[in-house]
């Protein structure tokens, strides 16, 4: 497990330290400030610190975010036929890099990581749970990456200068802005490997659609220009065509090429051991091979007889070059690769020199913050399930107690972690501002707790069989004067019980990006 410590660099405005610090429990986070779209005053003079891979308890191990950014130069050397898992993407692409960078300040790069927070409410609509309030939580759930993708329309686009929303704008009225040419954004096309397996109107089809909305959305407002989603079946190709109906907005606003590649029929292409398809690893060696014979073409790298040979096949190979490179193939020098669940935060001071660190073959991957499961995007929901309780309680005259509360609003106060005490405490940073920041140590790990500085092992050990963020989340919860073996109950007055399951998260600071999805973050 990695634990961090928030710092800011004017106290005034925010804690100076990783301690909890009261907030009112009543605040509705759900509605996120929207007050916030006036362009700072950029900064001319910032520096980007960075770590090093050897500065990391486990090496580049450490540095593992389901993202990374290279140069096309760099990535075209990796192997990636022989990778099994989706992870393995990442790791051989750190063997081939100079160096694998991470920033000091995690809001010079970071990433808000979706799919575990949207999974865990995946069986919330059937039978597990009351049906009514497991699909008021999914629609909320929903609701929150859906919010994002909207406001992230309206935002200031950081990266681009002065963009004009006229509609004889073109990308190239930018391309020679200060800024535009010391970023690598908008020489950089992006991968994002996709896969539904599940029909249109369910909630899997649903988020995993938003998800990849929220993705790309993060990817537009940074600046940069294509997008490819790779998939192996209908539900896939459905989710992408969604999804640019989501972005039309953004699209109409300022350009972005967003295509969606099928590779091949799901049914004929090699299966990792749980019997899905591998796709990243099939979207890295697809878009490797095209872009090959896009070079070799271009620069006269080809025989005789081979080049015969391509000139019969002429125009199906243009169409897959221009389907995965668009119209302008030489224009790519960078590759961003992302899962398709990862809202990407730069700062807009940090990108010249993150470029500078892309140009000397370099990888750079981003700092991957965790959504909790916690009631302050939820309080809604759950402040009715008691208003309902206290109604029935009133119509039949009798006081309703903590144990009488229903089996609905104790399973809440089970699976959440509450708006109380130190879990309320949350720092709301915004990435722009030169006020805020928040200090990765590396190698030391500060935190809420006495002896920072020592490892704090929690992964595949005891029932943590999941990642650290979400332990407790699934330990079982008590049921105060009832049976212990209930999975589904547990409430907010057993106290200790809460620490208990949640002690992995007292020892570590929350933050909350305002210009994100608003909900409580901790890194790991």
């Amino acid at each position: 497990a990695r634990l961090w410590m928030v710092t800011t660099v004017n106290p005034a405005h925010y804690p100076a330290t990783a301690t909890t610090t009261p907030r009112n429990s009543t605040r509705n986070s759900n509605n996120v400030n929207h007050n916030y779209y006036e362009c700072p005053q950029q900064q001319t003079d910032y520096t980007v610190s960075f770590l090093h891979s050897d500065q990391m308890m486990k090496r580049r191990d450490d540095l593992y975010s389901g993202m990374w950014w290279q140069s096309i130069d760099t990535m075209i050397r990796a192997n990636y036929s022989q990778v099994s898992n989706r992870e393995s993407i990442t790791f051989t692409s750190f063997k081939n890099a100079n160096d694998v960078l991470a920033t000091v300040d995690w809001l010079d790069m970071s990433v808000e990581h979706l799919s575990k927070f949207v999974k865990h409410f995946e069986s919330w609509g059937g039978r597990r749970h009351n049906d009514n309030v497991g699909l008021a939580i999914q629609t909320r759930v929903a609701e929150i990456i859906e919010q994002y993708v909207e406001r992230s329309k309206v935002s200031c686009h950081h990266h681009q200068g002065s963009v004009s929303s006229d509609s004889n704008h073109t990308d190239d009225d930018d391309a020679d802005t200060p800024r535009s040419k010391l970023s690598a954004a908008s020489s950089t096309i992006a991968i994002l490997p996709h896969h539904v397996s599940s029909e249109e109107e369910t909630y899997d089809f649903r988020t995993s659609t938003l998800q990849l909305a929220a993705t790309i959305a993060s990817l537009w407002n940074i600046g940069i220009r294509r997008a490819i989603i790779v998939g192996v079946n209908d539900n896939t190709s459905l989710s992408a065509t969604r999804t640019k109906e989501m972005l039309k907005g953004h699209l109409d606003k300022r350009r972005m090429e967003v295509e969606y590649v099928p590779i091949a029929e799901e049914e004929v292409l090699k299966k990792m051991k749980r019997g899905r398809v591998n796709v990243p690893m099939e979207a890295m060696v697809r878009f490797q091979m095209v872009y090959r014979r896009w070079y070799d073409a271009t620069t006269s790298r080809i025989s005789l007889t081979k080049r015969h040979i391509q000139q019969q096949q002429k125009q199906q190979q243009q169409h897959e070059i221009a389907l995965w490179l668009g119209e302008h193939p030489s224009r790519w020098e960078h590759i961003y690769f992302t899962e398709p669940d990862l809202i990407l935060h730069i700062r807009p001071e940090a990108m010249p020199d993150l470029s500078a660190q892309l140009k000397k073959g370099n990888i750079l991957c981003a700092h991957r913050l965790n959504p909790l499961i916690h009631m302050r995007q939820f309080s809604d929901v759950y402040e009715k399930l008691l208003l309902n309780n206290n109604n029935n309680a009133n119509a039949t005259t009798t006081t309703t107690t903590t144990s009488e509360k229903n089996e609905d609003a104790q399973m809440m106060e089970g699976h959440f972690l509450p708006d109380l005490g130190n879990f309320a405490s949350v720092h709301s940073l915004d990435g722009t501002s030169s006020d805020n920041a928040c200090c990765d140590q590396g190698k030391f790990y500060p935190a809420n707790r006495e002896d920072p500085s020592s490892e704090l092992h929690v992964r595949k050990t005891g029932q943590c069989k999941v990642n650290w963020v979400y332990c407790g989340y699934h330990s079982r919860p008590r049921r105060v004067g009832g049976n212990n073996n209930n999975n589904n109950n547990g409430n907010y007055s057993d106290w200790s019980n809460v620490l208990e399951r949640h002690e992995l998260l007292t020892t570590v600071p929350f933050i909350s990006l305002e210009r994100g999805t608003g909900m409580p973050l901790v890194h790991g």
